[in-house]
């Protein structure tokens, strides 16, 4: 199992921490980033653990969600041996 990364999500993910380092600064940066890593590693081993994205319902493939934190999930589908994370989306 791998993950691949949208380009759209890579978008989303760099205003993310671009967003943290201007604000937060270093340290709220790499939490965050430990976190996607974290999250990352863990639907690998349980690609299915994620809940289903009720937004995305009736779509060709279940998307799914994890939160990174309060404000922001990880949004992906699993397909063969794939993750593909689609989306980072703030919840504000």
């Amino acid at each position: 199992m791998h993950i691949e990364i949208h380009a759209k999500a890579r978008q989303m993910l760099l205003s993310i921490t671009d967003y943290y380092s201007e604000v937060g600064g270093i340290q709220p940066l790499s939490n965050f980033l430990a976190r996607v890593q974290s999250k990352s590693q863990w639907i690998m081993k349980y690609p299915e653990a994620g809940t289903p994205e009720p937004l995305l319902t009736g779509r060709k493939q279940l998307y799914r969600f994890v939160l990174l934190n309060r404000n922001i999930k990880m949004i992906y589908y699993v397909q063969d041996d794939a993750i593909h994370v689609v989306a980072f989306w703030d919840m504000r």
